[in-house]
């Protein structure tokens, strides 16, 4: 036995936590100039930009999977724990009826 112990609510609540944050960081970049107008910096400045962009939508295209593998977690447990509890439904301790 792992002893792990999953708060199914609080698991789903955290994986739509994820979502949002995948959502916001998307219509984030959508709003990001497609030039810089930084004079004699304009190119490093661009560079700099670009750069946190692809970094912001890879943290985006995480955060969505972590979200996928809370989710795949919470409904596996659940499974697993709903079919033990079928599996073992039916067993009685010595000296106790069995349920009809």
């Amino acid at each position: 036995m792992s002893g792990l112990d999953i708060d199914r609510a609080a698991a789903t609540q955290m994986a739509q936590k994820y979502r949002n944050a995948a959502e916001d960081l998307e219509s984030a970049l959508g709003g990001l100039p497609a030039s810089v107008d930084g004079g004699i910096a304009s190119g490093v400045l661009a560079d700099i930009v670009s750069t946190l962009a692809q970094n912001a939508a890879d943290l985006a295209v995480l955060s969505r999977v972590m979200g996928g593998v809370i989710d795949a977690t919470v409904s596996d447990a659940t499974a697993t724990d709903d079919s033990v509890s079928e599996s073992f439904g039916g067993l009685t301790l010595p000296g106790e009826e069995a349920a009809p």
